[in-house]
């Protein structure tokens, strides 16, 4: 069981690093424990249980590891155990997992599907004629986990799909592939593979992404990956290290070529090499401290408007640990350096940083705090990039002990352009979800999103609802 874990949190940690596009995400999904759900909610983050899609690049950097060593994360060990079948789960964890006992996953192939309709006063996100609409969507996903000897494997899909009433243009569907192998080469050494592929929509008009025109489709988003991790050491070692290193190839198909006299870039298809590695020392107590290196070579298919091609390093120290039974926190904080290879772009040296608190403080009720601070690459021809910063906060109560779960979530985006473009977003909601049974979640969520900019047609304001319905609580179900 504990290689089958780590399997698991292998293909979720090698997700790290710059300008992945939803890598996270897509290569966590189709986990021991996949989450796949309908459209209506399609981005339901780790962070919290009912946040609303908030821009894929920034829902990546939320989603992912805050420290490449999060392959091992062990009962014994102080980072979060939400991704460990073996571990105690916390009480922020178990709206996400109480449909799968943690020791009954085991090899085999599991699937899951998720129902949804959603609801928006402005479908379209724009800042002139709001339009509402409704929505039906439904989400499937498959998964296959095997062990022989010392090899883990693990192989899984989704795709998810939304059909609006009204607006066509919304209409959207996706569907995302993966694959990771864990080898244990020796007592202490282990090395690890995985691949991906995915195409689904840019989130219309959300953090980061480019302002889509009033009646026009968003970008389609086809994503590949290829990469792998080598790690010594375990997590009661003393000293543990991990070197990670992945291509990525990104590409859009812009959908309204005249958007580009509007400001909006077509020309984003683009290619990153990722290296990175970090350093552990374990304190044998609560405290494991940390340094981490990334390294990373951005080259954009066409240069032919803007030569964007840059490299980013970045330098980190952090810590993970657990303060009490009720209070654990991850957190690193570090330089981010962006040069371009044109001489004529302005680069970018600033601070950045990632955090995340848990905080259970009775057994019904617990608190996520986040927040995370980095450049982004821009979706603007008149931009070279944009800085992103995030805090937001979910809470989750148990009404009815593994019956009725209400939830809450607050998030702040502020994305500062260097053209000048400053956008300010508030998303926040409220929720429920019951469970019938103990494979089956009912739910609804209320939320509004408003965004405040300098640039007149970047604001909107958009009151929505979701109702929808997950075999297995969203949870993966056993077939064979």
């Amino acid at each position: 069981m504990l290689c089958k874990t780590r399997l698991s949190l292998l293909i979720g940690s090698i997700a790290f690093g710059t300008s992945g596009l939803a890598l996270a995400q897509f290569v966590t999904a189709p986990l021991a424990e996949p989450t796949f759900t309908a459209s209506p909610i399609s981005s339901v983050p780790k962070v919290g249980t009912l946040g609303v899609p908030i821009g894929d690049r920034t829902q990546e950097r939320l989603n992912e590891p805050i420290a490449v060593q999060r392959i091992r994360c062990g009962q014994n060990d102080a980072c979060f155990r939400g991704n460990d079948p073996d571990a105690e789960l916390s009480q922020d964890d178990l709206v996400e997992t109480r449909a799968v006992d943690p020791v009954t996953v085991d090899d085999g192939l599991y699937g899951s599907l998720s129902l949804g309709y959603t609801h928006h006063d402005n479908v379209e996100r724009n800042s002139t004629d709001e339009e509402s609409d409704d929505g039906l969507g439904i989400g499937l996903g498959l998964v296959f986990r095997n062990r022989v000897d010392r090899l883990s494997y693990q192989l899984g899909g989704q795709t998810s799909a939304t059909q609006f009433d009204d607006n066509d243009n919304n209409d959207f569907d996706s569907y995302r592939l993966s694959a990771g192998l864990l080898y244990e080469l020796t007592e202490i050494i282990d090395v690890g593979l995985h691949a991906g592929y995915s195409k689904a929509k840019e989130n219309r008009n959300a953090s980061g992404s480019r302002i889509v025109a009033p009646s026009r489709e968003s970008d389609d988003v086809k994503t590949q990956i290829i990469g792998g991790q080598v790690t010594i050491g375990r997590p009661q070692s003393r000293v543990q290290g991990v070197v990670a290193a992945s291509h990525s190839d990104i590409d859009f198909s812009i959908q309204d070529f005249r958007d580009i006299t509007a400001g909006a870039i077509d020309l984003r298809d683009r290619e990153l090499d990722h290296l990175s590695g970090a350093l552990f020392y374990n304190t044998q107590g609560p405290v494991r401290y940390f340094l981490e290196a990334n390294l990373t070579d951005i080259d954009y298919d066409d240069d032919s408007i803007r030569n964007l091609d840059s490299e980013e390093t970045g330098f980190y120290v952090g810590a993970l640990w657990s303060l009490s039974q009720i209070t654990s926190a991850e957190f690193k904080i570090g330089q981010l350096e962006k040069d371009f290879d044109n001489a004529d772009l302005e680069d970018y040296d600033k601070s950045s940083y990632s955090a995340k608190l848990r905080w259970q403080p009775t057994h019904r009720t617990a608190f996520t705090f986040y927040g995370s601070k980095r450049a982004e690459e821009t979706t603007e021809i008149q931009s070279s990039f944009f800085e992103s910063e995030v805090l937001g906060v979910n809470v989750v109560y148990q009404v009815l002990p593994q019956k009725l779960d209400l939830i809450g979530y607050y998030n702040s985006i502020e994305d500062e352009f260097d053209s000048g473009r400053d956008d300010e977003t508030d998303d926040y909601g409220i929720g429920f979800i019951y469970h019938p049974r103990r494979w089956l979640g009912v739910g609804f969520r209320y939320g509004k999103s408003e965004r405040e900019s300098n640039r007149a047609d970047a604001n909107y304001d958009d009151d929505y609802y979701d109702i929808f319905i997950q075999m297995n609580a969203g949870k993966s179900i056993k077939l064979l």
